[in-house]
């Protein structure tokens, strides 16, 4: 909102009918812009996809909006999509490389918590948007920098598909939704919604669902059926602040802002965090590094490891360059050649400051007398004389 910042809405569908808000209300202001949201209907959680992972706010009770963190990575949070039956979420990252100019993207999942990330496949370069048929169990994802619709199962990450590669459709695709046997996305160049048939195939008729004279973002497909019954595996529990789903559990945290609110928050300690597991599947899906459910860090350690030592020798030279050496005898020489660069810095620079300052107490003049001896005789240069080059 224009006027009242960057803030998270709640608003009914139809007012004529039960719903726990009756009109738009503002649950809460943010100081982030993003605009890819999911919900979990069986929980009453929100996902939204922040500046570096996923935020969730529980919002059960509109009067306390309490929010955690609980998907943190060192990349460009694309989209993201749960799926409250199964209790899992599904994502998409990517990231660039500078010195090869290319982008690496991937479509992850974990558990509604943020246990147990899992990457589902590696084959994408900026899966801007993505959407998830749950009844299926598929993923859907466009890809803005080779132009394609693609899908995979996100329970198994098998039978990866490219359904239709088209550079008008997808490079200015913004937002995604999947209902019966149809991919509805939008395109805020073309100013439309498409729609066309999941298989691919030979039913791959593009229509043009609606036109408009202005940018199409956000869409969303509503319908009574997309929200199916299942298990609400936080019922009873006695959480102060959130209660997220683990499969078939659930664990208590304290929201992020703990000290905006009146409530003291005891449900997570340091003693009473459940240790992070991987177990086994049948399928070949790879584990992202070292996962901790309570920040659910994504730390993909085959690509990040040179980066890492690159980052690491930065901070090492600028601590020892700002808070001086570390008296470490392993080490001397190197701060010996830091402390010579630093000094003979500091002399260039006072070189230069005495000359420009002397160029600007004496300034040159035209009527300036230029005197000068050659063999004991005197030559003197004529006073209106004004020629540079001369004097």
């Amino acid at each position: 909102s224009v006027f009242d910042g960057l803030s998270l809405y709640v608003a009914p569908i139809d007012k004529t009918k039960p719903s726990p808000v009756r009109q738009q209300t503002k649950l809460l202001r943010r100081s982030y812009n993003s605009k890819r949201l999911a919900y979990d209907w069986l929980h009453d959680l929100v996902f939204v996809s922040v500046s570096k992972g996923v935020e969730v706010f529980s919002i059960n009770d509109t009067n306390n909006v309490y929010s955690y963190d609980v998907i943190r990575h060192n990349e460009i949070q694309g989209d993201v999509s749960v799926d409250p039956i199964n209790g899992l979420l599904v994502w998409s990252q990517w990231s660039y490389n500078m010195v090869t100019n290319e982008h690496s993207g991937r479509i992850v999942r974990s558990n509604i918590d943020g246990s147990d990330i899992q990457v589902l496949t590696r084959a994408a370069k900026i899966p801007n948007t993505i959407a998830i048929d749950i009844s299926e169990q598929i993923v859907y994802w466009i890809d803005t920098a080779v132009y394609t619709l693609n899908s995979m199962n996100y329970m198994s990450a098998t039978d990866a598909t490219v359904i239709m590669t088209s550079r008008n459709l997808f490079d200015a695709s913004f937002s995604m939704d999947v209902f019966g046997d149809n991919i509805f996305w939008s395109n805020y160049e073309n100013n439309a919604i498409h729609v066309t048939h999941r298989k691919g195939l030979n039913r791959t008729d593009r229509i043009v669902l609606v036109n408009a004279y202005t940018d199409i973002e956000g869409i969303k497909v509503l319908d009574r059926t997309r929200q199916t019954n299942g298990t609400n595996r936080c019922l009873g529990a006695k959480c102060t602040h959130i209660c997220l789903p683990t499969k078939l559990d659930y664990r208590c945290v304290c929201s992020k802002n703990s000290n905006a609110f009146a409530d003291i928050c005891t449900d997570e300690t340091p003693t009473s965090r459940p240790e992070v597991t991987t177990t086994p599947t049948t399928t070949t899906v790879p584990l992202i590094g070292n996962t901790d459910p309570i920040h659910s860090q994504i730390v993909d350690h085959s690509i990040h490891s040179n980066m890492a030592n690159i980052s690491h020798k930065l901070d090492t030279l600028i601590n020892n360059t700002l808070f001086g050496p570390v008296m470490v005898p392993t080490e001397s020489h190197n701060n010996h050649w830091i402390a010579v660069a630093l000094v003979s810095i500091a002399i260039n620079l006072i070189l230069i400051a005495v000359f420009i300052y002397r160029k600007r107490k004496v300034p040159f003049s035209g009527n300036l007398w230029a005197k000068f001896r050659n063999d004991r005789e005197e030559i003197y240069l004529n006073e209106t004389s004004n020629d540079p080059d001369q004097l």
